[in-house]
């Protein structure tokens, strides 16, 4: 047969014939597998006072544990049904043979005087062995009786002791539980905050794309910008190739010469539907000297007036005929 066997002197249990029970290890706890060795009190391999050492192929079967099972409680196994108990031997009883009134008796020939004395000493002598016994046997049993109480308030004791550590451990379990669904649902609540904070994440990252090519919208328009607004005075004094193409002009000295002519009438010009005012420093879209290179383009290069407002993104409309009316007339 296979299985575990256990190894109670006196115990067949096996594990693969008897389901039911468990076939616990000796504990790896010094005092606790002392406390196994000394209750099984199983002979060891050298002779029948040599100590027995358990290994990992011995077993204990829960039939020797209390409840049928080894527990936290009962860690150490105490039924043992099969061990022969000691039968403590009685104390004899001292016995004395009644004189019978009606039996004949031999008195021996002596001295009357002796005969009496050890007549009566014999039997103060058996009076006093009896008292005595019987004191005895009642102290005995008194003490018994008092063992007994003793032993009775130890195990209540030690039952309250009990109860109040399974109460103890029964509101730990439930504290226990109570911890883990706390867990459970602060998991949860993590799974949750994180995947939210994936989502903004991703929408942060989408945000940003969004706002880098605005940002690469914004430099192009400013450099489109810039590039239509490129035809300016200043711009074109440095190259005498395109301001004699735009203006007709051959030198910054003769544009110059001629712009010193319309100066001080330019100051005092008047667009259309503008408001009039007493301040000569008016504030323009386009500078003055820009204003002449806009007109003279419009006489040199026949643009209308929608191409030149593409070029400075500008609505030169509302003073483009006032400006040439005043500059041809000048």
């Amino acid at each position: 047969m296979g299985g575990f066997t256990c190894c109670v002197p006196g115990c067949y249990n096996n594990s693969t014939r008897d389901k039911g029970l468990g076939f616990y290890v000796f504990p790896k706890e010094q005092k606790l597998r002392e406390m196994w060795i000394q209750r099984i009190n199983r002979a060891g391999r050298g002779g029948r006072f040599s100590k027995f050492t358990p290994t990992t192929g011995h077993r204990v079967c829960g039939a020797h544990f209390e409840g049928g099972k080894k527990t936290y409680m009962n860690r150490v196994p105490t039924i043992f049904p099969l061990r022969p108990q000691k039968v403590e031997r009685r104390r004899p009883l001292i016995r004395t043979q009644p004189e019978l009134p009606n039996s004949p008796t031999v008195a021996p020939q002596h001295d009357p005087e002796v005969s009496g004395s050890v007549i009566t000493s014999s039997s103060s002598d058996s009076e006093d062995t009896a008292q005595q016994s019987t004191l005895l046997m009642d102290h005995a049993y008194s003490s018994q009786e008092s063992s007994y109480d003793q032993l009775a308030k130890k195990v209540a004791c030690q039952n309250n002791i009990i109860t109040e550590l399974a109460e103890k451990a029964e509101a730990a379990y439930a504290h226990v539980e109570e911890l883990n669904c706390q867990l459970k649902r602060s998991q949860q609540d993590h799974a949750e905050a994180k995947k939210l904070c994936d989502r903004l994440q991703q929408k942060n990252r989408c945000l940003r794309l969004e706002l880098s090519c605005m940002q690469k919208k914004v430099k192009r328009c400013k450099a489109e910008a810039t590039q239509k607004i490129d035809i300016t005075y200043e711009a074109l004094v440095e190259d005498e190739k395109k301001l004699r193409y735009y203006t007709g002009f051959t030198s910054r000295k003769s544009f110059d010469s001629f712009w010193s002519l319309l100066e001080p009438d330019a100051k005092k010009l008047r667009f259309w539907q503008m408001k009039e005012t007493e301040n000569e420093d008016r504030n323009f879209i386009l500078p003055l000297k820009t204003q002449l290179v806009l007109v003279l383009m419009r006489l040199r290069l026949g643009l209308d007036g929608l191409d030149l407002a593409y070029r400075y993104a500008a609505n030169v409309e509302v003073f483009f005929f006032a400006s040439v009316l005043i500059f041809a007339f000048a």
